[in-house]
C-alpha cells in the first residue's frame, strides 16, 4: 500500500502547487518571436551553453535557465516585461560569451 499523500506533503517530498489567483496573469511562449527564440537557442548551443525554458510554479512568469560552463541561473520574466526584449539581451550576452570565461555582467539574474 502506498503512502498517504498528506504524509508525503508533510515531509516535504511533494510540493503542493500554488493556487492561481482569479486575476493572476499567465504567460505563453507562443507570444515570443519564434525566429528570435530559435537564434537564441542556436547561439547558446554553438557556445556550449544550455537553456531551459518553462514557467514559474504559478504560471505567472516565464522561467529561463541558463547554463554556461560553471555558471547557472534562472531568470524570471514577468508578463509586464517583454519576453522578446529579454531574449534580445540574452542573445547579446551569449554572443559575447567565449565558453572559457563568464557571461558578461550587468545582466539581472534572479537565483532561486
Amino acid at each position: 500500500m502506498g503512502r498517504d499523500k498528506n504524509e508525503e506533503l508533510a515531509r516535504g517530498r511533494l510540493r503542493r502547487p500554488r493556487k492561481e489567483g482569479e486575476n493572476a496573469a499567465t504567460v505563453d511562449w507562443c507570444e515570443s518571436d519564434a525566429v528570435l527564440l530559435q537564434k537564441t537557442i542556436s547561439t547558446a548551443s554553438a557556445r556550449h551553453c544550455a537553456l531551459r525554458f518553462g514557467y514559474s510554479r504559478d504560471g505567472g512568469a516565464y522561467a529561463v535557465g541558463v547554463y554556461a560552463g560553471e555558471q547557472y541561473f534562472t531568470d524570471y520574466i514577468r508578463p509586464s516585461e517583454s519576453i522578446d526584449d529579454y531574449l534580445t539581451e540574452l542573445l547579446k550576452s551569449l554572443e559575447e560569451y567565449d565558453s572559457e570565461g563568464q557571461l558578461p555582467t550587468g545582466k539581472t539574474r534572479a537565483k532561486r
